[in-house]
């Protein structure tokens, strides 16, 4: 693949991954997964952004400066504070400090996983 068609590819991961997160806190109701544990949300808030911050990793080129993935937390956290209160304005839907919390710890999940990747290349 040339080098277009993979820049293509790493983008379109990411906003995948973005409208993803954004189609899924537009639903009222995500009663698709029945639950099956306590606090299983928080459990797919972890999930989703731990995919997010995965798909920055890939497009981690995009940032630079100092501290290229101390801003693709932030951004992600900026994100994660954006979909809490786009939630707030969907019926049957709230804004959460735990599922922020959790957001946030999918993130920081990420981040781990991707640092550990690049000091083991």
């Amino acid at each position: 693949m040339n080098n277009l068609t993979v820049t293509i590819l790493r983008r379109g991961f990411l906003l995948l991954v973005a409208g993803g997160i954004f189609y899924l806190s537009s639903q009222p109701s995500l009663s698709i997964v029945p639950p099956l544990f306590p606090n299983q949300d928080k459990v797919f808030h972890m999930l989703e952004y731990l995919f997010l911050f995965v798909a920055m990793f890939t497009n981690r080129m995009v940032y630079r400066g100092p501290y290229p993935f101390g801003a693709m937390f932030a951004v992600g956290l900026l994100y994660a504070v954006t979909d809490e209160i786009h939630q707030s304005f969907v019926p049957g839907r709230d804004c959460s400090v735990l599922d922020l919390a959790a957001d946030a710890a999918g993130l920081a999940i990420g981040l781990v996983i991707c640092l550990s990747y690049l000091r083991k290349r």
